[in-house]
Parts: structure tokens; C-alpha cells; sequence
């Protein structure tokens, strides 16, 4: 009698428990989980939202093009239960509580990340370390590709790059314009300093050729040039760019670089945008009218892409 009256007072407990975390989350509606839409000048992107469960976002946030189902890459508050890919949508209505998304697994010390949704919503992109076969190894990170299915997207398939391991370490942060381009990041770690390139793979025949590195005018040399953000016409590239030491990471360090008329990169400029607090890891939404950025390791800040447009060089 006694252990009944233990398990049935345990059960209520947990359902308790389960519950208060349901309800932890705010009842959101309409695109974008219900926020606003910001303006020229950067705000906060859903504080309450995100403050709830996780400990750091490594990625940004990305959306499908109608804004009703959100992307992006955390650290859960419980640091032993690791990081993954997580996922929120409208389902009745009103947005989901986040969750580990479909394609990815929680995993302490985390193997997926940077997730990227082409602009019309049909393939899903993310860098991931997990094993190429399986029960095999997880190893260096690598880009896979998930399409779009009847219910969610199909089983992720590993990217075919001629990729040189010599230019770097892919990491951190993928792009795809709406011709199929990819454009993305690596880095080179030698003793203190870290150096970073970006690299395009153009979108030909049904796949994607040998990446090129970006010229001068977007890779300054010696500096960590990493997480591009493509618009979605391919019209203009906005990235991070720090110095190669700790000391040299400035907080203002977002750079837009736009394609002149001959299909030509401009010399990257720094992006000054109004209630910028040190913003980085860039993402254009899917119809080009907002840019999202991570603040620090625990916020997200978005803007309107308005301001970029009146940066555009007049031809």
C-alpha cells in the first residue's frame, strides 16, 4: 500500500513538473513567433521565448519562407544533456515549445549546427560531424543537405564537395542564394591565432562544383572572415569579421559586401546599425526583409533589411 501511495505521488510530481514547463512558455501567434516587425534600428528577437530552456545559441535563427516554422542551434540549460538542432512551428495555431528537430539528436558536446533554409522553403542545410556512414565515427564537420517531404523533410544527405582540407576546416555557418549557390565558412588554427576564408560553391547540373575562395575585397587577410549570409537574389553578402587574437574581437564587426553590375564583390564595408549592442552570426530571411543576428551567446536581434538597401551603391 505504502510503495502505491509512493509511485502514484511520484507520478503526480513529475506530471507537475512537465507541466510547469508546458506552461513556462509564452502563447505566441502569427509569423516570426508573433513578434513585431522591427524597423531600421535592432531590438530584441523574442527574449522570452528563448530565455527559458537554453544556456547558448552557437548558430542564428532561420525561418521558412512564411515564417511559421523557426530553426537554430543550442545548448540546453542542463549542460549534460548537450546540443542539437531545435524546431518550433504554428501547429493550431499558435507556435510550438522549441524541440529537438526531426533531423538532428541531442548530443553532449553537440555534432549538428548552423542551419540554413533555402528561399523557397525546399531544401534544408546544416554542418554536422556526424558519422558519413552508419555506426561509423563522428568526425570533421561537414555540410548535409535535407529536402523538403510531405510531412517535415527527408533523411539528411551528406553534401559531395571536391574540398581541399588544406583551405581550412569547414565551420561555422552556411549560406544558399536562390540560384543553388553555397557559400560557407573555414578556419585554420595555428598556436593563438585563428584565420577564417569564405568559400563559394556554385550550383550547376544538379551539383555543386569545386569551392573557390572569395577574393580580397570580402577575405581581408590574416583576419577570421567566417558567417556568410547570402541575400536571397544574391545581390549582397554580409558576414563576420574579426582580427585573428582574443583582443582583437571587436564587438562591431558585421560587413556587407554588394554585386556590382558585372557580377563583381565591392569592398566589404562595416554595417552600422542603430541599437547594434556587438551583434553577430548574420541570417536574411527567406524574402530578404529581415536580418537576424546573435547577441553575445543567449539572445537573438533582428532588424529590418531596409537600411542595407540604402547602403547599395547607385549603378
Amino acid at each position: 500500500m505504502k510503495r502505491s501511495i509512493f509511485f502514484t505521488c511520484l507520478l503526480l510530481v513529475t506530471a507537475v513538473g512537465l507541466n510547469a514547463q508546458e506552461n513556462a512558455f509564452p502563447k505566441l501567434v502569427g509569423p516570426y513567433l508573433g513578434q513585431k516587425p522591427p524597423g531600421d534600428t535592432a531590438r530584441p528577437f523574442a527574449p522570452a521565448f528563448f530565455g527559458t530552456m537554453f544556456r547558448s545559441f552557437h548558430s542564428g535563427i532561420i525561418f521558412t519562407p512564411d515564417g511559421n516554422t523557426a530553426y537554430w542551434q543550442a545548448m540546453v540549460n542542463d549542460e549534460s544533456k548537450g546540443q542539437a538542432i531545435f524546431e518550433s512551428k504554428v501547429e493550431r495555431g499558435v507556435w510550438t515549445n522549441p524541440r529537438v528537430a526531426p533531423f538532428s539528436e541531442l548530443v553532449r558536446g553537440g555534432r549538428d549546427d548552423s542551419p540554413f533554409i533555402t528561399p523557397d522553403g525546399e531544401r534544408l542545410f546544416f554542418l554536422s560531424s556526424r558519422p558519413v556512414e552508419k555506426g561509423g565515427e563522428a568526425g570533421a564537420e561537414r555540410i548535409w543537405v535535407a529536402k523538403r517531404a510531405r510531412e517535415g523533410w527527408s533523411e539528411p544527405q551528406l553534401v559531395p564537395l571536391n574540398w581541399n582540407p588544406a583551405d581550412g576546416r569547414i565551420h561555422w555557418r552556411l549560406s544558399v542564394d536562390s540560384r543553388g549557390d553555397l557559400y560557407f565558412g573555414a578556419w585554420k588554427i595555428r598556436g593563438e591565432e585563428v584565420t577564417g576564408e569564405i568559400f563559394l560553391s556554385r550550383y550547376e547540373g544538379g551539383k555543386y562544383g569545386a569551392p573557390a575562395r572569395l577574393g580580397p575585397e570580402i577575405n581581408r587577410e590574416g583576419h577570421y572572415n567566417f558567417c556568410p549570409s547570402v541575400a536571397p537574389d544574391g545581390s549582397y553578402l554580409i558576414f563576420t569579421r574579426i582580427g585573428p587574437t582574443v583582443k582583437d574581437r571587436l564587438p562591431d564587426n558585421l560587413y556587407c559586401s554588394f554585386r556590382d553590375k558585372d557580377g563583381k564583390w565591392t569592398h566589404a564595408q562595416k554595417l552600422q546599425i542603430p541599437g547594434d549592442r556587438g551583434n553577430d552570426v548574420p541570417a536574411i530571411s527567406s524574402n530578404g526583409k529581415y536580418l537576424f543576428m546573435r547577441h553575445g551567446l543567449d539572445q537573438f536581434y533582428w532588424v529590418g533589411t531596409s537600411l542595407i538597401e540604402k547602403l547599395r551603391p547607385k549603378e
